[in-house]
Parts: C-alpha cells; structure tokens; sequence
C-alpha cells in the first residue's frame, strides 16, 4: 500500500504505511526518497564524496544576529579589471575556488534569496569551481513529490510545500561539500536556519525591480511563481495578452510591487546570513551582474570571512593578562616546578 504526499492523490514512491500514522508516513516516505537522491548525486563521483559525520563550524556563534557579521562582496578594482577579461575571471574565479575549497574544511554553502536572485545558476557556478555538487532544494521537493512547486501550493497550500521544504533541509544538513540552493521562503522558519548554519549562508540581494527582471525571463516567467501569481491573476492576464506590449508592462509593474511587499516582509530574516553578496552590476546599478561575477563575489566574501575569523581565533589565542595583582591567586598562572629547576626534579 503506497502513501500519499497530501490530502491529493499525489503518492511518493517506496513507501509503506505499516505502524504510523498518516503524517508519519509522509515524512517518512519523503526522507526515504530525498535521501536516495542525495546518495546517488553526492556519492556518484570520488570528487564528491561526503560523510554523515558532525559537522565543524568555520564561523563563531557569536554574531546570529540581523545584520551581524555580513560581508558586502561589492565593489574593488581587482573586480572592475575582471569583468574586461572574460577569460581571466574565470581563472581567478578557479584560484579563489581552490583557496576556499581548504578553508571551508568541507563545510557546504547554503544560498538564500529572493526569487528571481540565481540562486540555482550562481550555485552551480561555484559548486563547479569548488567541485562540490549543487542540491536545489525545489528540484528535489519535485522530483520526490511528482509535482511541481506551482501544483503543491494550488492543491496543498502554501503550508505543505514548507513542511516538505523543512524535511529536505534536515536531510541535506549531515552532508558536507554541498551547494544548497534553497527556496525563497526557507529564511521563514527557525528550524531551518538550525539546519543551515551547519554550513555557511550566503544572501545573494537584489532589487526588487532586478528580480522581476529575472524573473519574468525565466522558464514560466511569472506564472511559475505561486506567490506573485495567484488564480485570480489569469483573467487579468488574458485581459493584458489582448494588449501585448501594455500586458507586459503591467506584469512587470505588478510583480515589482509584489516582491517589492515580499522582500520588505523577509529582509530581516535574510539579513541573519552570514555573509551578503549584491547581484547588481557595478557599470549600472539597474542592471543585474553577471552570473560568473556573483560567483566570483560569493567566493571572495567567503574567503576574506573564513580568513577573517582565523585571524581572531589566533589573535584570541595570544591575549596575555597583566597586571595579575588583582586577580584571584586561583586564577593565576603560575610557571611549573618542572620547568622552574630545568632538570625535571622537583
């Protein structure tokens, strides 16, 4: 007997219902089925091998708060002399790759954004470079669900398609030397960000009239997007297809406004990224960078963050108390006996 993802007649495969309860079976037949996928993508090449093991953080705890600790990866001339040569930013883009490849220790990247930010192409852009394998937690929603992201939330609700969002992000969290492109709404839950600090995560920010422009030229434009196009959206969208190019603009505008409303209601919950990367071109601030030169940005703030906090760590190491005469004597150090007389004898 197979179990059903929903109140819908959608049936996740590989499951058996025996001894749990309905909800249970969902989760348990849905861990089963991402858990296959990620094995067969992570274990598939030696270059990607990774381990269910504990994970070490590279960034401090401290510092969880909005707006804490973040790295804007803008603007720098080395940057500006790149994005002439194409072919010298991608070298660069290799050299970083490899400098960060041992600084992250195995670590995964976690990507959080709005829609519309390239989350998935600017992921596996560094994953390439680092050699690390891109998991976007949308495609695996789909692939295991037999839906599309679109159909979940028209049949299910938007509340399901993030319950089955959480589920992926714990299945993903006890893997390392992963790319994780996460759904614009992960940064809404708690539990979430405890599965993504794991790792390191990154914001990739744009505005919101960037993002309908990314938006509108992906596959479904915005269409595909349930949050900015809901049922009641389709007759005005005939409406405007009898007006083409007046269609087109009030899409435009319209979806402006709504991620314009969405992005000012998540900000806050980005802004908890460790590090935050801007997606806009440095030539013109209206127009969107290219791909390879977010990349570029992503892993230079991630480099100039993990060499930063070594730096700490080693400095936090050498601090030296004087004036010792206000301290406890319990709290003193004192020399050893052994190293006092220099023979080892007491």
């Amino acid at each position: 007997m197979s179990c059903m993802h929903s109140a819908s007649a959608r049936q996740l495969p590989g499951c058996s219902t025996t001894g749990r309860s309905q909800v249970d079976v969902q989760r348990f037949c849905y861990s089963n089925v991402v858990l296959r996928q990620l094995k067969a993508i992570t274990f598939s090449s030696s270059s990607y091998r990774t381990t269910r093991r504990g994970l070490k953080r590279c960034l401090p705890s401290v510092g969880r708060q909005a707006g804490a600790g973040q790295v804007g990866a803008g603007s720098d001339l080395e940057e500006a002399q790149l994005r002439a040569d194409y072919g010298a930013l991608s070298q660069r883009v290799e050299e970083l790759a490899a400098e960060v490849h041992d600084l992250l220790q195995g670590n995964s990247l976690y990507l959080v954004g709005m829609m519309g930010s390239g989350k998935s192409t600017v992921g596996r852009l560094v994953g390439k470079a680092l050699k690390y394998p891109l998991l976007d937690t949308d495609d695996l929603i789909e692939q295991s669900s037999k839906a599309s992201v679109s159909e979940i939330f028209a049949e299910d609700g938007e509340d399901a398609f993030r319950d089955l969002e959480t589920e992926v992000l714990h299945q993903l969290m006890p893997f390392t030397k992963c790319v994780v492109a996460t759904g614009g709404g992960a940064v809404l839950r708690r539990k979430n960000w405890g599965f993504m600090q794991h790792g390191i995560v990154i914001w990739l920010d744009g505005t919101p009239e960037l993002l309908a422009s990314h938006v509108a030229r992906q596959s479904g434009g915005v269409k595909s997007r349930p949050l900015i196009f809901s049922s009641s959206d389709v007759k005005a969208q005939a409406a405007q297809d009898q007006h083409h190019e007046q269609g087109k603009s009030d899409e435009y505008r319209q979806t402006v406004e709504k991620l314009t409303k969405i992005l000012e209601e998540r900000r806050g919950k980005y802004s908890f990224a460790d590090i935050k990367v801007p997606l806009q071109s440095e030539e013109h601030s209206s127009l969107a960078a290219d791909a390879v030169v977010v990349a570029y940005r992503v892993l230079k703030a991630v480099k100039e963050r993990l060499e930063s906090t070594a730096a700490e760590r080693e400095a936090s190491r050498n601090i030296k108390i004087e004036g010792t005469g206000n301290v406890p004597q319990t709290m003193q150090v004192k020399q050893s006996p052994v190293s006092a007389n220099g023979n080892g004898q007491k």
